[in-house]
């Protein structure tokens, strides 16, 4: 197999088995570096949400938006909603995990931000955190850090680069049945 190429395994993986988390862990190390999932912070490597949705796809698990409430106070002109996501195995629908989180126009990167972007702000954070939670391990073992980058947003604001990207182990991938 080509060092480059990055096998699947078409039946995904399974969470409670570690030689496949080990597996797993290889592939995201590289797709997420591939890809462009994540954002350098002084060194330390943050995925965004869309690498940790990747991940638990990877696992059967997909966030569901459980409940959005809106925290406003219009008076005062502040915009601020709470999101709550849980994660289901989509192959049982079997509960696995939950994220609650919270976005307002109050932060400082998000003074300026129309109502739906906090309200949508609010969502991702939660689908970040729901991951986080559950697989933060996961992406640790992958050679990133476990707290999802929207966590980070108005700590530092930097892009992603690959000069950047520090991996503390390098994995072999066994070959599996699906050519990602």
């Amino acid at each position: 197999m080509n060092t480059n190429e990055i096998r699947l395994s078409s039946e995904g993986y399974d969470i409670a088995n570690p030689s496949q988390v080990i597996q797993l862990a290889s592939v995201l190390t590289k797709v997420i570096k591939d890809k462009k999932l994540y954002t350098n912070i002084r060194g330390k490597a943050y995925v965004n949400v869309e690498g940790w949705q990747f991940a638990g796809g990877q696992l059967g698990i997909i966030p569901i938006i459980e409940d959005v409430v809106d925290l406003s106070n219009r008076e005062n002109g502040v915009l601020k909603y709470q999101a709550t996501v849980k994660l289901v195995n989509f192959k049982n629908q079997q509960t696995m995990g939950k994220g609650i989180a919270i976005c307002s126009n109050e932060e400082s990167m998000k003074r300026k931000f129309d109502e739906y972007a906090i309200c949508s702000m609010a969502q991702t954070r939660a689908v970040g955190k729901a991951y986080r939670l559950l697989i933060g391990w996961l992406m640790k073992s992958a050679g990133y850090e476990a707290t999802p980058l929207e966590e980070m947003e108005g700590v530092f604001n930097s892009k992603p680069a690959d000069s950047d990207f520090v991996s503390a182990t390098k994995f072999h991938v066994e070959p599996t049945d699906k050519p990602f």
